[in-house]
């Protein structure tokens, strides 16, 4: 395997990314996309984004994947 390799991975995941949140699109399909690509990135089952409600003071998971 090349050594390189997860370097352009790692690189085609941030570009997506990047790609993605400066899309016009809703911030629950970007923070979709950008989960999977980390879920990916990193071979993970799973992931979740937390966002903090500051009102109710406690954190809400917006985006589960599995």
């Amino acid at each position: 395997m090349s050594r390189g390799l997860p370097v352009v991975r790692c690189v085609d995941a941030l570009t997506e990314v990047i790609l993605v949140a400066n899309a016009d699109l809703p911030a629950e399909v970007v923070l979709r996309r950008i989960v999977d690509e980390a879920r990916d990135l990193i071979g993970a089952d799973v992931a979740s984004v937390f966002l903090v409600d500051h009102h109710q003071e406690e954190l809400v998971s917006t985006v589960g994947r599995s």
